[in-house]
């Protein structure tokens, strides 16, 4: 899944945690609005050089001009504690920290999820419908209840959330005793494949641990480090865990080579695959695929090929498979735009490409015994999806679902 930066959530932006604290709540509160004010002045002469040099005056005026967009005009701020601010817009209360120097220059600030007032999952689902051709949502409670469903037995494109499927398939090895997570398998040349990720920049040969391997392809979804799990565990093995739409399943190497190869031999095996009428004669494509150059790949912005070339999944079935993998280490290093303090444990696998995205979460109340999994998808054939816009929603759904834990 490529990175998505939500500038207005969860970042915390240079915050120096030693940093002496300070004693008084009027300079802190008067500063706070002096940012929020920042329509009628020229903010970067309240912060620190060195803040400044790590997030530069534009970039704090895409953030506040994006809370006036989503949240309407900026109220009021308060403190609800002797570190922590609430932010009051039209639209929504934003929880927040800030904290000057010895200069009175302000050198840490921060923004939390923020609570929608008046917000509902009609709501949130309706702006989740502008986004794409085709949306879907699971919200379900204790694996049983469920809470949100629409959409929710399409089969959609989900982008790199397919590699809960491996990392299902890996786990069920090593209990087996067929391997442990400390098992080193070394990285292959013919294994290399396109970002995301950056083990295909590591030097062939380098031993990893299947531990390692299973951490980086879901917390920084390193496609290479997918493709060498699934050939480890076996295609055949991991296609015991997926549904049968999806087989043969593919690796990223080959689906990238069959979606954006540039050479004559590629368009070849394009129009073969997809006119392949069994799940024998794509597997026969995909080896001749694997014998394929990968010197001639030209991704696109555009959507393509997303309702054909693909891993497909309801969002059923991805709130399925996250219930089986939610207590592994690597589903629980990266919550992308969960906040981890507000729940007791937090899963995440997600996944994009062009004209597709997807969100899929597992989380442990922290005040009951409750525990949720959400699954959101949206595909647009036509262009590609706001990610910043749909992981907001995502957010909002989070937050509902927190907001109602009972």
């Amino acid at each position: 899944m490529k990175k998505i930066y939500i500038l207005s959530f969860s970042i915390l932006l240079c915050f120096n945690a030693l940093a002496q604290e300070q004693n008084a709540i009027d300079p802190i509160i008067a500063m706070a609005r002096k940012v929020m004010d920042y329509k009628q002045s020229e903010i970067s002469g309240l912060f620190s050089d060195g803040f400044l040099k790590e997030v530069p005056h534009e970039r704090l005026v895409g953030i506040l001009k994006q809370f006036n967009d989503e949240y309407g005009a900026f109220i009021s701020v308060r403190k609800t504690s002797k570190d922590k601010l609430e932010y009051h817009y039209e639209k929504a209360l934003i929880p927040g920290t800030l904290h000057l120097d010895r200069k009175g220059k302000i050198d840490g600030l921060w923004f939390g999820s923020p609570q929608m007032l008046n917000d509902t999952y009609g709501l949130v689902l309706g702006e989740l419908k502008k986004l794409g051709e085709t949306v879907a949502v699971t919200i379900r409670k204790n694996g049983k209840e469920t809470i949100v469903a629409y959409n929710n037995t399409v089969p959609l494109a989900i982008g790199s959330a397919f590699k809960m499927a491996i990392l299902e398939a890996l786990v069920d090895k090593i209990h087996r005793g067929e391997a442990t997570w400390g098992t080193v398998i070394p990285l292959q040349k013919n294994m290399m494949a396109f970002p995301s990720g950056s083990l295909q920049t590591w030097q062939p040969g380098t031993p990893m641990t299947l531990a390692s391997l299973a951490n980086l392809m879901i917390s920084r979804s390193d496609n290479t480090a997918a493709d060498h799990l699934l050939f480890y565990c076996g295609r055949e093995n991991v296609e015991k865990y997926v549904p049968d739409r999806d087989r043969p399943y593919p690796s990223t190497l080959e689906l990238v080579k069959l979606k954006y190869g540039m050479n004559v031999t590629d368009s070849v095996l394009h129009g073969k695959y997809l006119a392949a009428k069994s799940i024998a004669e794509k597997r026969e494509v995909l080896a001749e695929v694997d014998s394929a150059a990968k010197d001639n790949i030209e991704p696109t912005t555009e959507p393509k090929d997303i309702s054909s070339l693909e891993w497909f999944y309801t969002t059923d079935e991805l709130c399925d498979i996250i219930e089986r993998v939610r207590d592994q280490p690597a589903m629980q290093i990266n919550p992308a735009v969960a906040d981890t303090g507000e729940w007791r444990s937090v899963a995440y696998k997600g996944g994009s490409e062009p004209g597709v995205i997807n969100m899929t979460y597992a989380l442990d109340s922290k005040n009951t015994k409750n525990s949720y999994t959400i699954s959101v998808t949206a595909n647009n054939s036509a262009e590609d999806i706001d990610e910043d816009a749909f992981a907001s929603i995502v957010e909002r759904l989070i937050e509902l679902v927190r907001a109602n834990d009972k």
